[in-house]
């Protein structure tokens, strides 16, 4: 894993911009090329590896929560000492409104969270707080790209089943919902478009070899330096950074690392800068999505029920990334 290659997942992750997703459906290894400032055969090659070693396992399509209306959080709290990941795991599988989970080595825990209004987001904190078995943990609100379309009813259809689950290809979703597939292409295009969609790569962090993926959590003095400090955070962390969450109260910098000494020195260095409050290294276990907890809203916006209730979360494995499907695979596009 060099630098290309954590730049490549980064055009994946988020496509030069730092919304939390990647504002498309999916990118031509040309233009990923042209950003790159290399050849389109070369990215193909690199993202051929990944996928063949297990690393990437596809593009993931889901809704944007803004044109569900919703709030959209990140929220990170301590486990207990001496409690079982797994026992809580299967008490937050109870909580609706967690559409992201990213497992830790440590005692830290990390969700993606959505609700109607502030009120409902105070009240699943406290739901979280009450399975897990913690004190109040560090919220911050996370804004996706604005949406600019509003979905007819055929599409809240589409939506309702592409969000558990993603697809394969065209083909099996014309099928599952009885629609032409050139009807289908529109759709899903006009929903891209104006923001309903958005994807991310989804990967395998335990297949990953020559480094480790491990996240840096800073927070800024406020004033006016704060600006300047965060860019001085970018540049150094730019030749191992592929997601950059950069958020309101914290910021979360997604790392692929040579080896956790690395990350430890980085994390020291960054405490030592005056314009840091806080900065914390952790070493990621495995990131999941639960975005079939989305579908009680679809069903609330479109009044119609749709789809089927929200599973459970994953064990702490990559076996559940396995299972699911991407974005529908395009010649030149990167693979799903």
């Amino acid at each position: 894993m060099d630098k290309l290659d954590i730049a490549l997942l980064r055009e994946l992750t988020q496509a030069g911009t730092v919304w939390p997703a990647n504002p498309h459906l999916s990118s031509s290894h040309r233009a990923i090329a042209r950003k790159l400032g290399v050849s389109a055969g070369t990215v193909r090659n690199r993202v051929l590896r990944m996928t063949r070693s297990g690393f990437l396992q596809g593009i993931r399509v889901y809704a944007n929560p803004g044109v569900l209306g919703l709030l959209s959080g990140s929220y990170t709290l301590e486990t207990p000492p001496g409690s079982r990941r797994g026992e809580t795991i299967a008490r937050l599988s109870q909580v609706e409104g967690i559409v992201f989970f990213e497992n830790f080595h440590g005692s830290l825990l990390g969700l993606g969270v959505v609700a109607e209004d502030e009120v409902g987001m105070q009240r699943l904190l406290a739901e979280i707080d009450k399975a897990v078995g913690s004190k109040r943990g560090t919220y911050t609100p996370v804004h996706h790209p604005p949406c600019a379309v509003r979905p007819t009813e055929a599409e809240w259809a589409l939506l309702s089943r592409i969000v558990p689950d993603g697809f394969r290809s065209y083909r099996e979703l014309s099928s599952a919902l009885g629609v032409p597939i050139r009807t289908l292409k529109r759709r899903v295009a006009r929903l891209a478009r104006g923001g309903a969609l958005l994807s991310f790569p989804r990967l395998d962090y335990r297949a990953l070899n020559g480094g480790i993926t491990a996240e840096l959590l800073i927070s800024y003095v406020p004033g006016p330096a704060k600006d300047a400090c965060r860019a001085k955070v970018l540049n150094g962390l730019e030749p191992w950074m592929t997601y950059a969450g950069v958020w309101e109260e914290f910021e979360v910098y997604r790392l692929i690392l040579p080896n956790p000494s690395v990350g430890t020195e980085l994390a020291e260095a960054l405490a030592a800068d005056p314009g840091v409050a806080m900065s914390r290294f952790e070493l990621v276990d495995g990131v999941y999505d639960r975005f079939e907890s989305l579908l009680p809203h679809i069903a609330r916006r479109c009044g119609r029920r749709y789809g089927t209730s929200p599973g459970p979360l994953p064990p702490s494995s990559p076996s559940r990334s396995r299972q699911r499907a991407g974005a529908p695979r395009g010649r030149s596009r990167t693979p799903s």
